[in-house]
């Protein structure tokens, strides 16, 4: 009886949190499972509009390279010449250098760069065919076009002034972040060795060619430059909508599942589910926070495409090169169960115990905080806004909702133990409150390592087998 009283005392102090869910919220999985579904078959669908609505665009499947291609020349790859813009300076990026981790983190990001310059060999016929708005540039006349996220109407080259008289498409692939200079002998002078230009291609059909090559032969292929084309706003919103859908009905079907747990008693793990089932406006309310930060980033990304851009391009830079190398040689070796177990690792023992748990018992929340910066960088790097968006997300999305779940469920419990550790030192019970708090993140840690190791599994297979 004293423990039942205990309980109601809790909940009267915890005034600003809902009661506890009626016992019909843990029967059936179906009706969130068919709400995860219809998000799966949105993003489908989306991607089958999308590959339609590309379909007959001229160049939509273009990848620009800068150095030599490790295959033979062909009539479907276009030689160019390119040197790439520096960014325009800025005391805030001056001090950012100062550091070294500074400069490190500006290379990444590719902060001290901006857009390349191509002079490209084609006729004014083909050029016409890629045009938005505009007309095409006279050459010999320092005119030229701009790529669909070029930036001003003008750019200067070794005090030479190029005048943008018109856009190119935003369907068209590879010099969506670039200047198109029609070749001609007048600007040759400016594109050589020793001014910093190189040579590079311009593969027309080069996602075809990438998507169609065994994997030994494309890791030996060079990073492309700049980004793929854009998808249409519409596409991106979907997509984001159909997100959303997986979002809701996997945190829906894992709140039920937890339910039963409860119901049933599961060992170390129960003080965690308890917490879940007398606590379900802290529960979502984490849910509401995370995942909206994730969906608001990912809509901000489609307004600032750039941005983005160099968001992704860090992450790309960090699995090729940098702290996660070892995950991105893992995926690249195709070995689905090594890339599993290395994922698995990074999630769990590193983003979960040491900078969700681990940090939360130093700093109050600081586990809470690090997972919504997180989201923040995710939901940037995620952002459906380029080609492609979304027949990648129609299978990552089961990812998204089981490991992003994962994470929801670790700073949940991190966020009882405080609130936990607050009502003993104000009640005179902190350590048996402190106790407890602790059972929660002991059961998380359970709970989130089993989201976890599901997640590795589905995404080292998904992405390795489906791309």
């Amino acid at each position: 009886m004293q423990d039942d009283q205990d309980l109601l005392e809790d909940r009267d102090l915890e005034v600003w949190e809902a009661k506890p869910p009626p016992r019909d919220q843990t029967r059936g999985l179906m009706l969130p499972l068919l709400i995860a579904l219809s998000g799966v078959m949105l993003l489908a669908l989306l991607a089958l509009l999308d590959a339609q609505a590309q379909e007959p665009q001229v160049w939509g499947n273009a990848l620009l390279y800068a150095g030599p291609l490790p295959i033979p020349e062909d009539e479907q790859i276009i030689p160019v010449l390119m040197r790439q813009m520096p960014e325009p300076r800025s005391p805030l990026l001056d001090g950012f250098e100062e550091t070294s981790q500074g400069r490190e983190a500006v290379q990444k990001l590719q902060l001290d760069k901006g857009e390349w310059v191509v002079l490209l060999p084609v006729s004014d016929d083909v050029l016409k065919t890629l045009l938005a708005d505009g007309r095409i540039p006279a050459r010999g006349r320092f005119e030229a076009l701009a790529g669909d996220l070029a930036r001003g109407a003008s750019f200067e080259i070794d005090g030479h002034e190029f005048k943008v008289v018109g856009r190119l498409q935003r369907g068209v692939g590879g010099l969506g972040f670039a200047f198109v200079v029609p070749d001609d002998e007048t600007y040759r002078p400016l594109f050589t060795p020793d001014l910093g230009a190189t040579t590079g291609w311009l593969d027309l059909i080069g996602r075809e060619r990438l998507a169609t090559m065994p994997a030994e032969q494309r890791e030996q292929f060079p990073e492309t430059v700049g980004p793929s084309a854009r998808a249409g706003k519409g596409v991106a919103a979907g997509v984001v909508l159909g997100l959303v859908l997986v979002a809701l009905g996997g945190s829906v079907t894992y709140y039920r599942i937890f339910m039963r747990m409860a119901a049933r008693g599961v060992g170390g793990a129960q003080g965690m589910l308890e917490d879940v089932r007398d606590r379900p406006g802290l529960f979502w309310g984490m849910h509401v926070l995370l995942y909206g930060v994730l969906f608001l980033m990912m809509l901000l990304a489609v307004k600032y495409p750039v941005a983005a851009m160099r968001i992704e391009h860090y992450v790309g830079e960090e699995l090729s090169k940098g702290s996660l190398r070892h995950i991105g040689e893992a995926y690249a070796s195709r070995d689905v169960v090594l890339a599993a177990v290395m994922t698995f690792a990074h999630n769990y023992f590193l983003a979960t115990l040491l900078y969700t748990f681990v940090l939360s018992l130093v700093i109050p929340f600081g586990g809470v905080l690090k997972n919504l910066l997180t989201f923040m960088v995710v939901g940037f790097a995620m952002s459906p806004l380029w080609l492609g968006s979304a027949w990648g997300m129609s299978f990552h999305s089961i990812t998204m909702a089981v490991e992003l779940g994962a994470y929801i469920v670790a700073s949940f419990a991190v966020a009882v133990l405080w609130i936990r550790v607050v009502q003993g030192l104000s009640r005179g019970q902190f350590w048996s409150q402190l106790v407890r708090g602790l059972q929660t993140v002991w059961g998380a840690a359970l709970i989130s390592g089993a989201m976890l190791a599901v997640a590795a599994l589905y995404e080292a297979a998904s992405l390795i087998l489906l791309t």
